[in-house]
């Protein structure tokens, strides 16, 4: 169990291991790593409960499963169909890490991916209200050439 990450994975001892395979030694690797097509099981990968394993060891239980292989957190997300997807930690981003729950942080509503479709949907409605009232006003200003048509246009 990793309730601190930075401080589990900063310490200079390398006796952490995956703990479903029990053999994989977790170590932080370079930036780089997401450049691999498949990172090595040796990559640490944490779920928002805190519990780290190693990658391939985590991508193996969740295909079969939706829940953390320790504490059996369900990683379902509650406004989306989709499941939270596991952290990669390498050496720099180790230290922008949302909190854990342990840590007082909380379960993602939604996942990232239906977060920015969701945020574009609002963007996209928001742009085509902002756009219909300014083609509106721009007719209005049109017609009269009226000055305080032309600053509702601005």
């Amino acid at each position: 169990f990793t309730p601190d990450p930075i401080w589990t994975f900063c310490q200079t001892d390398d006796n952490i291991v995956c703990p479903i395979c029990m053999e994989s030694k977790l170590t932080l690797p370079p930036d780089d790593v997401f450049e691999t097509y498949s990172p090595p099981d040796t990559v640490p990968c944490l779920l928002p409960c805190g519990h780290v394993f190693g990658h391939r060891c985590l991508k193996r239980w969740l295909r079969n499963n939706n829940e953390c292989p320790a504490c059996r957190l369900d990683l379902q997300c509650v406004f989306c169909p989709h499941s939270i997807k596991p952290r990669m930690l390498t050496g720099i981003s180790i230290w922008y890490l949302p909190k854990t729950i342990p840590e007082g942080g909380t379960f993602p509503r939604m996942c990232s991916a239906c977060q920015r479709r969701k945020h574009l949907q609002q963007w996209s409605a928001l742009c085509a209200n902002l756009w219909t009232k300014y083609a509106e006003s721009r007719l209005r200003y049109e017609l009269s050439g009226a000055e305080n048509d032309r600053v509702a246009m601005e």
